[in-house]
């Protein structure tokens, strides 16, 4: 009999050991990484810019991952104008319309989430290297888009 116990006892430990370690430790560095991780992180560990903490994500799309991290991405935050702080180019430019529509266009995006060019609108462009993001702000709409490209 008391062999029986002490031997329940280490089964016990045995399978709470097994689901610490393939349950519960994996669970929580996912959470973890996932609430880290969100759309406006990556934004900013990419492109080492500082974003306002109070964005909301309306829409993310992109291509499926690559081993790389290589795809375009297209993005839609909410934002207040009092609470933008990106310096944002004034006017119309056909190249950043171009860009931007070209990625909608291949990411397939819905219609009610295009940007609509003739609005007024604030942009601005980073490069690194090969990479291109530009950032399109519509202040009536109080949406910020990311149109991000990565080879």
């Amino acid at each position: 009999m008391k062999g029986e116990k002490k031997t329940a006892k280490i089964l016990t430990a045995q399978i709470f050991f097994l689901l610490l370690c393939f349950v519960i430790l994996p669970g929580t560095l996912y959470l973890i990484g996932r609430s880290y991780f969100t759309k406006q992180r990556i934004y900013e560990l990419n492109w080492e810019l500082s974003l306002p903490d109070n964005m909301k994500c309306l829409y993310d799309s992109h291509t499926p991952p690559a081993f790389h991290g290589e795809g375009i991405r297209h993005t839609i935050f909410r934002l207040e104008p009092e609470q933008m702080t990106i310096q944002m180019n004034a006017g119309r430019n056909r190249d950043v319309e171009a860009f931007c529509t070209a990625i909608c266009d291949e990411l397939e995006t819905d219609a009610n989430d295009l940007p609509d060019f003739e609005e007024r609108y604030g942009w601005i462009k980073y490069e690194k290297q090969q990479d291109t993001l530009i950032i399109v702000y519509f202040p009536h709409l109080k949406q910020l888009h990311f149109f991000q490209e990565i080879f």
